[in-house]
């Protein structure tokens, strides 16, 4: 059917659901247009990338028309408007691939221009000369579907979609192959090819190849796979920030993430940036920082900024008491920077501030870990020594033992073996546990049992737990560090169980008080000495030398300080062993916990021991 005339056609359109389902894709692809537009970096790639969507969104939402008009006039002339748009896709499609990969060269080559602008134009004539034709057909599924001719003008018009939308899918498997020509990740080029490759390869098969050389009717899948290409580009705007990434965006990143406060001012004082740890340190909002007086805290802190002037580059340090926001002090410590022009005239000055308050503590507590580590590695290889000694001296005695003699050796060198591993095991623990980060989160307690349960199985323990809490008791506390503690006291009573009981017993009760509770762990094990109670939860401590690795209950009682819990030990005349854990209520635990001093103070205390 050949398009002409002027008349305006009808334009009503199908079934709510059709139309709905046409133009689901369009909307995908605006709000990324939008989204890009207004909130992405002001750069050539996103401004080509804008450009590409504007096309592709015109032509899917005059396609999507022409589908769903009700009138044969109306599809007619939809369609028709919506060639224009196509031809401009492959164009503004490749120059973003180009940009994307690094080959910027390549958009601003003769044959590109040529290829990409010049032949557009000129196909364009056939459109205008109203030489290209096609039939429309009734659709069951859509109103109407368009089927080319094969005169030679369409023929040409389909000609330059299928080379023109071919290089586009060619350059961005290019540039998913040739690595070294971009900085992205290769699994966001990767679904990009795929989002760009997908609809292409539908388009040209199901609505050219096929109605063409097969006299079938076109099937519209294009605009609908188009939503491949729309799901890919959300993903590399959500895990790369693909469109957002500029030098600029970058740089102002770092900055607000610092520990130092940065600000620049002019040659009044007044502040002209400040990133948000100056906000901070300053104790005023950002909004409200130009209004800040800087003048006569740098007044008060002796330093001369017209000799800062006259002196380029100027560097100069100076500790002082800032006046903040709030009208109070702060203790700061200050380097000054001051940039000048050609003439020597001052610019800007550049301020780097720190809190010496947060500073020292910074220092001090890289002092204490620095303290814990070496302590640590000292008692650590210390501990290791003695398994390692017992070894050598074993082997020794199995080259030269007899059959009898080698076997128990064996069985020794064993047990050595799995003290080892128990005390590797114990180090790995403290050292994950030292750098979790708490939260707060109401638990079950019997849930806790039960994996206490399911460890001492594992493990084919007689130990049999005992306790009347009800399923419904809740406790406010991290579920990774109770979780431990429970463990810890259940594996440490199942270790030290009297060797000729029957039925060794770990009871677990849960009393509750107005602003605490409490877990009690009893067992009727063999009990630790009274003697050396006092050294329990010391690092490498062992009640009973036979057996532990000296590092379970000192873990647990570090995790207790941290989370501002108290553990204590008795035993009572029946010789049963207790252990005490008081947990503050949900309403007192933040007030209690103090995660940056009592948990670091505790570790060094028992590490420096």
């Amino acid at each position: 059917m050949r398009i002409g005339g002027n008349e305006l056609p009808d334009l009503s359109f199908g079934p709510t659901w059709v139309t709905i389902l046409s133009l689901v894709p369009f909307f995908f692809n605006l709000l990324i247009l939008l989204f890009v537009a207004f909130k992405g970096a002001r750069t050539k790639l996103n401004f080509s990338f804008v450009l590409f969507l504007l096309v592709l969104c015109s032509w899917q939402l005059t396609e999507s028309f022409g589908r769903t008009s009700l009138t044969m006039e109306g599809a007619a002339m939809f369609v028709k408007i919506s060639l224009y748009p196509m031809l401009f896709i492959p164009v503004f499609g490749t120059m973003f691939i180009l940009r994307l990969s690094g080959q910027t060269r390549v958009v601003n080559s003769p044959i590109f221009f040529i290829v990409y602008f010049v032949l557009p134009i000129l196909t364009g004539f056939i459109l205008i000369t109203e030489t290209y034709e096609y039939e429309l057909i009734r659709s069951s599924i859509f109103q109407w579907t368009s089927t080319p001719s094969r005169n030679i003008p369409t023929l040409l018009f389909f000609s330059y979609i299928i080379i023109t939308c071919g290089g586009m899918v060619f350059f961005v498997w290019r540039a998913y192959f040739r690595t070294d020509l971009h900085h992205y990740h290769s699994s966001q080029i990767s679904l990009l090819a795929w989002g760009f490759s997908i609809p292409v390869i539908l388009g040209i098969v199901t609505e050219i190849l096929l109605p063409v050389f097969t006299d079938s009717e076109a099937f519209p899948l294009t605009n609908i796979s188009v939503l491949s290409f729309s799901l890919a580009s959300i993903y590399a705007l959500y895990k790369s920030r693909i469109f957002l990434s500029v030098p600029k965006h970058e740089w102002k990143y770092i900055l607000d993430h610092m520990d130092d406060g940065i600000v620049i001012v002019n040659d009044e004082m007044q502040i002209r940036y400040a990133n948000r740890k100056a906000s901070r340190i300053l104790e005023t909002k950002r909004s409200q920082l130009p209004d800040l007086d800087l003048k006569k805290s740098i007044a008060q802190s002796g330093i001369d900024l017209v000799r800062l002037t006259a002196e380029r580059p100027a560097v100069v340090k100076s500790e002082f008491n800032l006046l903040t926001g709030k009208e109070r002090t702060r203790r700061v410590k200050a380097t000054f920077r001051v940039f000048n022009n050609r003439e020597n005239n001052s610019i800007e000055t550049l301020i780097i501030l720190a809190d010496v308050h947060n500073l020292r503590k910074a220092e001090a507590e890289s002092h204490l870990k620095s303290q814990q580590l070496s302590s640590f590695l000292y008692r650590t290889s210390h501990d290791l020594k003695n398994p390692v000694v017992c070894i050598e001296g074993l082997l020794t005695l199995y080259r030269e033992g007899s059959s009898e003699e080698k076997e128990k050796c064996i069985d020794l060198i064993e047990v050595s073996n799995n003290r080892i591993k128990n005390i590797l095991h114990s180090m790995a623990a403290v050292t994950r546990f030292n750098q979790h980060q708490t939260q707060i989160v109401p638990l079950k307690v019997n849930d806790m049992i039960i994996q206490v349960k399911s460890k001492l199985q594992e493990m084919n323990s007689p130990l049999e737990i005992v306790t009347n809490i009800e399923d419904h008791t809740i406790i406010h506390s991290d579920s990774v560090l109770l979780q431990f503690i429970f463990t810890e006291l259940g594996i440490n009573a199942d270790r030290f169980r009297r060797p000729l009981i029957q039925h060794p017993v770990l009871e677990i009760q849960h009393i509750r008080n107005y602003n605490q509770d409490r877990l009690i762990f009893s067992d009727n094990g063999i009990g630790i000495p009274e003697k050396v109670s006092g050294e329990l939860f010391g690092i490498f401590f062992r009640g009973h030398l036979h057996s532990g690795t000296g590092m379970g209950l000192y873990s647990v009682k570090w995790i207790c300080d941290k989370l501002g819990y108290q553990i204590t030990y008795s035993k009572s005349d029946d010789g049963r062993t207790s252990f005490s854990v008081t947990i503050p209520r949900a309403e007192t635990l933040n007030d209690s916990m103090n995660q940056d001093s009592v948990g670091e103070e505790s570790f060094a205390d028992a590490l420096s021991a």
